[in-house]
């Protein structure tokens, strides 16, 4: 282990405390070794210091072994328990073993302690690598099963665009035609004027479904992302409001990537909106350029990302911020905590798509009121 094996050990005798002590030390075994001597002394050190590892003496004057078993288990029933004593007869030894003692050593036969521990400290390690391998699998699944997902929606949603695109089409032709017709004081002409707006609306949600079903052909080519969001940030001020501070911090230097200009633009658009939602009485929203090296694998990911240098763009706001439970969904396609007639659900899925198909990755950080 690369930290101290920490030990709690129930033993009355100081003497046998400072050999067994000894033993370990010599045997190579690093560890902290917390000695006690009283049922009271026994039960706080096991909550208090988390041990590893609990040693004890069966004839403990006022903690007797079944006793200090008992409370061993009930405090972690999963940290190992062995009985370094004096005077046990086999049918209490194989009682003991029965019950879940990990190991019972007389202290005339203390040689057989470093073995013991260190078949414990194997142990340990191998049950550290099962649960990290475990966990890996894990979000290996639900990283499957999100882009499963995506998949399915996505066909679905391409289709369903083409078809809405064509009727949009229709529909906004029209209606510009009518308002090129009629009078600027004619009665019907705001109402016009809001289905066209509508309309537009509705245009900009199926270009994200085809962005989404990735239906909509990419032209990535080299792009200076200074120079992208230098330019974005009249429309991006457009759209988040006056009662928003937009702060842009572009790097020093001009960052270069491959990719289509358009979708880079749809993140940060998608980003931005979601951002001034969470701020509905106005706040701060900060983006950030710069180059980091990169040495750990951000939390959401698709395809495994080599160390090295990456660019990195922060987006930062003052909103209400997510819970655990919202942040577990926000990547789902269509999931959205916002009012129907604000919200589809496709902001945040979009992004995350662009993002991992163009082989990066996202981090978030997130407190609810902050």
């Amino acid at each position: 282990m690369k930290t101290p094996l920490r030990i709690v050990h129930l033993e009355s005798c100081g003497d046998d405390g400072e050999r067994i002590s000894t033993i370990l030390a010599d045997g190579g075994i690093a560890c902290a070794i917390h000695r006690v001597d009283t049922q009271l002394s026994f039960t706080a050190a096991l909550t208090e210091d988390q041990p590893d590892l609990i040693l004890a003496e069966f004839h403990t004057p006022g903690c007797e072994g079944d006793s200090a078993f008992t409370l061993a288990k009930k405090a972690d029933f999963r940290v190992p328990f062995i009985f370094v004593s004096t005077c046990l007869h086999e049918p209490l030894i194989t009682e003991l073993l029965n019950r879940g003692v990990t190991d019972i050593i007389p202290k005339d036969a203390l040689g057989r302690l470093i073995p013991a521990v260190r078949r414990i400290l194997k142990e340990q390690q191998e049950q550290d690598a099962r649960r990290e391998a475990e966990e890996a699998l894990r979000e290996h699944q639900v990283q499957l099963r999100h882009i499963q997902k995506l998949e399915a929606v996505g066909r679905l949603a391409g289709g369903l665009a083409h078809d809405f695109n064509n009727l949009l089409t229709v529909i906004l032709g029209h209606s510009q035609v009518v308002l090129n017709e009629i009078d600027v004081a004619h009665p019907l002409r705001m109402q016009i004027q809001e289905m066209q707006h509508a309309g537009e609306r509705a245009r900009v949600l199926i270009r994200q479904l085809l962005m989404f079903s990735r239906k909509r052909p990419s032209e990535a080519k080299v792009i200076s992302l200074n120079t992208l969001l230098d330019d974005f940030e009249s429309m991006l001020r457009r759209v988040i409001g006056e009662d928003i501070q937009l702060t842009l911090r572009l790097c020093q230097d001009d960052l270069r990537i491959k990719m289509d200009s358009a979708l880079v633009e749809q993140i940060v658009m998608n980003l931005a909106v979601n951002a001034r939602d969470a701020m509905p009485n106005g706040g701060r929203l900060t983006l950030e350029l710069q180059s980091t090296h990169l040495d750990r694998v951000p939390r959401y990911h698709l395809r495994d990302l080599s160390p090295g240098e990456y660019v990195k763009l922060s987006v930062s706001d003052t909103g209400c911020g997510m819970s655990p439970e919202v942040q577990a969904q926000m990547f789902q396609p269509f999931f959205t905590t916002k009012d129907e007639e604000k919200g589809t659900g496709l902001g945040l899925s979009t992004v995350f798509d662009i993002v991992t198909q163009g082989s990066g990755g996202l981090d978030v950080t997130t407190t609810i009121g902050e």
